[in-house]
């Protein structure tokens, strides 16, 4: 197969996690918790299929190609854990752990938190004062609760899928977390 063909399939899988897998995820998280929502599920499968289709395998293609040049590796020797020194110091499966992991962090998911919101509650009567401060204490929590789990999956994703699939596994991962989410919702309410 072409290079043309090589990315074409990573396109069509792309736009499949997209528009499917992430949407799927979180339809399951609402039927768990007996919470569903036409318009949620429609803004959750317009974000995956455009943002989140391109900006998660943009980053992963950044995560893959980033380089730390000599005299930043001089400078700052602490660096060198994060870096191969074969290939011209690229991250290696740490770097790039770290850096999908921070990829996910507090503000991502307040900000997917919030599309949520406006895609559930009339825009009368959203609150925004409340409502950021509640996504931004929500998403911290929710990145911290489950730092072990997403930094050992992204290990996974990161340093055992090719560069064309990890996006593919970042979906899989956060179908995983929102049916976990949902799961302990009804256990610990």
């Amino acid at each position: 197969m072409g290079e043309s063909g090589h990315r074409g399939g990573s396109k069509l899988l792309n736009h499949f996690v997209g528009w499917v897998l992430y949407p799927m995820g979180d339809l399951i998280g609402q039927l768990i918790t007996g919470e569903f929502s036409l318009a949620r599920t429609i803004v959750i499968m317009i974000l995956g299929g455009t943002f989140y289709r391109i900006e998660i395998p943009y980053w992963f293609h950044r995560l893959e190609t980033f380089t730390v040049s000599d005299e930043t590796l001089a400078k700052h020797p602490p660096l060198e854990m994060l870096t191969t020194r074969v290939q011209h110091n690229y991250l290696n499966w740490l770097g790039k752990t770290l850096g999908a992991t921070a990829y996910f962090n507090p503000l991502w998911m307040a900000r997917h938190m919030l599309f949520i919101t406006c895609a559930t509650t009339p825009f009368s009567q959203i609150e925004w004062g409340s409502t950021l401060l509640h996504c931004l204490r929500t998403g911290s929590i929710s990145f911290l609760t489950n730092l072990p789990i997403t930094f050992a999956a992204n290990y996974f994703i990161q340093a055992h899928l090719p560069l064309k699939r990890r996006f593919l596994g970042s979906a899989l991962l956060t179908m995983t977390l929102t049916i976990k989410y949902a799961v302990e919702y009804r256990i610990f309410s």
